[in-house]
């Protein structure tokens, strides 16, 4: 342990690296400068940057409460009660044609099982 402590290895004689936390310079309003921890980069709600407007309603989760989207804004913006954008739902279409030579665009089927010849 002291020589690992003297030489700054692991007990398999690997070089320890030190862990520094990343700092960035700021500059306040006022004019001050310091030197601070550099956050992790997560970002927040969408609301909080100003792309969304901010959840109106409210759930119960049992023994604790979030922000939720209601449905009025749902379907106005077009996302979930999370404020996930809502994916279009594309049904798949196929052309037939029949016998007599009519066309139709019909909603493809999936999982459908043909005759057993």
């Amino acid at each position: 342990a002291e020589q690992q402590a003297r030489l700054g290895i692991d007990e398999s004689g690997n070089k320890k690296v030190a862990q520094v936390a990343p700092r960035i310079g700021v500059v306040s309003s006022a004019g001050a400068h310091a030197i601070v921890p550099m956050m992790c980069g997560a970002v927040g709600p969408a609301y909080t940057r100003g792309h969304i407007e901010p959840n109106a309603g409210t759930k119960n989760m049992g023994t604790f409460t979030i922000g939720v989207y209601t449905a009025e804004q749902q379907a106005r913006l077009g996302v979930d009660e999370s404020g996930n954008k809502k994916v279009a739902q594309v049904v798949p279409r196929i052309v037939v044609v029949s016998s007599a030579g009519v066309r139709a665009i019909v909603p493809m089927m999936r999982g459908a099982v043909g005759p057993a010849y």
